[in-house]
């Protein structure tokens, strides 16, 4: 057999790129743990310390993680993005001094201040995890009418597996019409905090994103590709409409993700207006997320 032969689906590869990643992270590693030791305080200017450290590691970070696998479609940067999202954003928001600017003051904002600068300890410690990674793999090749045909088969398990979830979402969600009745008369925090049964609806938040994603995923010929992409638009938009951004954004970024490692293409236009049509939702979601109940939003209530 020749070396054409075959390819490979995991290498050992290191680079000065990941060194600096290693350094970055070590130096950040070192300022979260004496902040965390002896430097917390609580007063007004921790946010601004915590934000300018995670702001530069992450810049770092994604910089250099880039130029040694020459692509943004990582699991690894998908995961930091999460974890900023839900544990930094409004440290940011406030270290910038855009809003919560009272927010984490008094005795409460040293156990803020240690939230904040454990999550950056967090962050470094990922860094250095990823950066010594490559020392621990090693080479594997498969050959190439192997991987192929595994691909057909997987692909297909992806797609029927997209099918059955979606099937039990529909479920799910007739069992939440039946507790629930009318879902529009419901306001989003209304939903949980009422004394209907929510188990219905809540497994139907999680199972019917992923469904679609899968759909589109296995997707094998030009029908599939139509029915699946069909339904992750329409799972897309209900979830950014109703208020559930995460379900929507984070299973649209895991999806994005694999869809480029599994060998297509995602054309840099496209990206860019996924990109401004995601922010463009942020705004929207957000303002409907206020006006109450879903079948009391009218052109009045938005224009106003």
């Amino acid at each position: 057999m020749k070396q054409k032969d075959f390819i490979v689906v995991s290498s050992q590869r290191y680079s000065a790129y990941l060194a600096m990643v290693f350094l970055l992270s070590a130096v950040t590693c070192i300022t979260a743990l004496y902040m965390i030791i002896d430097g917390a305080r609580g007063d007004k200017d921790w946010a601004t310390a915590v934000s300018v450290v995670s702001v530069v590691w992450l810049f770092g970070y994604f910089l250099l993680t880039y130029c040694h696998f020459k692509t943004l479609y990582l699991f690894s940067s998908a995961y930091i993005l999460c974890l900023c999202v839900f544990h930094l954003n409004l440290i940011i928001q406030k270290g910038l001094g855009t809003k919560y600017a009272h927010w984490g003051t008094g005795s409460f904002g040293i156990s803020l201040e240690l939230a904040g600068w454990y999550t950056v300890l967090a962050l470094s410690c990922f860094g250095i995890g990823l950066s010594i990674s490559p020392i621990f793999c090693k080479n594997r090749y498969i050959r190439k009418e192997f991987a192929a045909t595994q691909e057909k088969k997987i692909r297909e398990v992806v797609f029927w597996s997209g099918v059955g979830l979606l099937i039990a979402s529909v479920l799910m969600f007739i069992y939440a019409i039946a507790s629930y009745g009318n879902l529009l008369s419901y306001a989003r925090y209304e939903i949980f905090r009422s004394s209907a049964d929510s188990r219905g609806f809540g497994v139907f938040t999680m199972l019917f994103p992923g469904a679609t994603a899968l759909l589109l995923l296995g997707a094998g010929n030009k029908k599939e590709y139509i029915f699946g992409g069909s339904f992750a638009l329409i799972a897309f938009s209900i979830f950014m409409l109703s208020g559930y951004r995460s379900g929507a954004l984070f299973t649209a970024l895991a999806g994005i993700i694999v869809w480029v490692k599994s060998g297509r293409r995602l054309p840099v236009t496209l990206a860019v207006g996924l990109v401004f049509a995601a922010l463009l939702s942020l705004s929207v979601s957000g303002l409907l997320r206020t006006m109450g109940s879903f079948d009391s939003i009218n052109v009045e209530k938005i224009s106003a």
